[in-house]
């Protein structure tokens, strides 16, 4: 059923690094497409926990021929694979300086534990007694080795080298967000306009898009020396460097 439907329906799949502009990237491309009447769906049933897997059900739910499937933290595997080449899907796959993301995962952290509380029950309980200076070696120690596989599994696999995969930085997309996505619509074939592309940028910056603090190059800042020795150990068993962190 899946592969009949590979014929005549269109999907896009954003994929995405946590802490890589994800909500504000979506928001933009859920502008485009909602201005076509092009539905906006998911293929995870729940975003609360990880691993976010696919539900196949969910490509046959939609009522349309177009559908825009948003943000997803979904680690790689040849089910996912499968899945994509049987749906022709095309993927947009974001990803951000691994350091910088695990500095906008502290600040994610530290608001849950000492600001608005709003996220702690989802932390560890172990964790809800750490001080700000222990909760950057939590995220180090627990938070960095899922970050490593989730942009190995991708950046290494057979989908990364296909005209369906278009990759597109958060350094890129913060300089120039209407460049960043005109190339994107370009490398897929999806067909957008820079009067489309410019409404939705101006859309989205009017909601809440957890932006958090998007400085490029932070990551040196939050981290000591000692924990960015961990954070290259980390990213050496994946095989991982300059492309994903300027740690290298």
């Amino acid at each position: 059923m899946l592969a009949q439907g590979k014929n005549f329906r269109n999907f896009v799949w954003h994929v995405a690094l946590p802490k890589s502009g994800t909500t504000w990237l979506s928001s933009i491309l859920r502008s485009i497409y909602s201005s076509r009447n092009i539905v906006t769906s998911q293929l995870v049933p729940d975003y609360a926990e990880r691993p976010q897997e696919i539900d196949p059900r969910l490509f046959i739910t939609p009522k349309t021929n177009d559908v825009f499937f948003r943000q997803q933290h979904c680690l790689y595997s040849r089910f996912t694979k499968t899945l994509v080449e049987v749906t022709g899907t095309k993927i947009v796959f974001q990803y951000r300086n691994i350091e910088d993301a695990l500095s906008s995962q502290v600040d994610h952290l530290d608001d849950a534990l000492f600001g608005s509380k709003a996220e702690k029950h989802a932390m560890v309980k172990g964790a809800h007694s750490l001080n700000r200076d222990e909760l950057r070696d939590y995220v180090i120690d627990v938070e960095l080795p899922w970050y490593c596989k989730f942009l190995s599994g991708w950046l290494t696999s057979d989908l990364a080298s296909s005209h369906y995969f278009h990759k597109i930085n958060y350094d890129a997309l913060k300089e120039s967000p209407s460049d960043a996505i005109l190339h994107l619509s370009n490398s897929l074939d999806l067909g957008f306009s820079e009067r489309e592309v410019l409404a939705a940028i101006s859309i989205s910056s009017q909601g809440f898009t957890r932006k958090n603090k998007g400085v490029s190059g932070r990551g040196h800042e939050v981290f000591t020396g000692a924990q960015k020795d961990k954070i290259l150990r980390c990213m050496g068993y994946f095989s991982l460097g300059s492309e994903v962190s300027k740690l290298v």
